[in-house]
This record gives structure tokens, sequence and C-alpha cells, in this order.
């Protein structure tokens, strides 16, 4: 049975944000019949679901994220470093899951100049 995988960023007790590694079993699904079986995972309300592509050279420094959500990188390379200050490279086929919606947020920035760099993002309904 396959398993997914992503990188969380999330807040401990003290508001500090960090990464953490998580994986999860697929499970089988009827998911689209009268196609066969499939497995699926992980599954989480969303409220939208958008492209997000950032300008040549972009560097966003500290924020926090607008919702909950999860970043699927398609296109590009970026560092991204949590308050902790441990960084990261993410990349095409990447997942990251950002919950840091309050406090100092996270930094980044894309790497080289970013030509083409393409996110799609999906922020989920957390109420």
């Amino acid at each position: 049975m396959p398993n997914y995988s992503y990188v969380r960023l999330y807040a401990d007790e003290n508001g500090e944000f960090h990464f953490e590694d998580v994986s999860g079993e697929m499970i089988p699904t009827d998911f689209a019949p009268p196609a066969p079986i499939t497995f699926t995972g992980c599954h989480r309300r969303e409220k939208t679901a958008l492209f997000f592509s950032a300008p040549p050279n972009w560097d966003a420094k500290w924020h926090p994220v607008p919702a909950h959500q999860f970043l699927a990188f398609l296109k590009g390379d970026y560092e991204v470093e949590a308050s902790d200050g441990e960084k990261r490279l993410f990349g095409p086929g990447d997942l990251i899951l950002a919950e840091d919606v309050t406090g100092k947020g996270h930094y980044s920035k894309l790497i080289g100049t970013g030509e083409g760099n393409l996110i799609l993002v999906t922020q989920l309904d957390e109420s």
C-alpha cells in the first residue's frame, strides 16, 4: 500500500515555529466509480484552491500564512526558514502544510531568479 509524506510548519506552546516530517498510510477508496479502487489519505476539507507565482527574485521576509494551507511546489525552488532557525529547500514534488497563521511566521524566498515558479495552494477549512 502506498504512503504519503509532507513537511508541517507548526507552532509549539511558546509560539516558536518548527518543521516536522509527517507521513501516513493511504487507504483503499472507491474514489471515482466505476473506475477501479484507488488509494487516498490525509482527508481535509478545503476552503479554496489557487495557483501562486512570485515575481523574479522574490524575497518575502518574515510573514505568517493567511490560512492553514497545503503548498504543492510545481516549478521553481524556494528556501523557507522557521522561526527556530531551521532552513529547508523546497522544489518540484515537495509538499508542505503551513500552519503558522499567527506570530512571526516564516521567512521565504526564491532561489535564483525564480523565473516560471508555480505553487498549488490549497487553503483548508479549519472550522
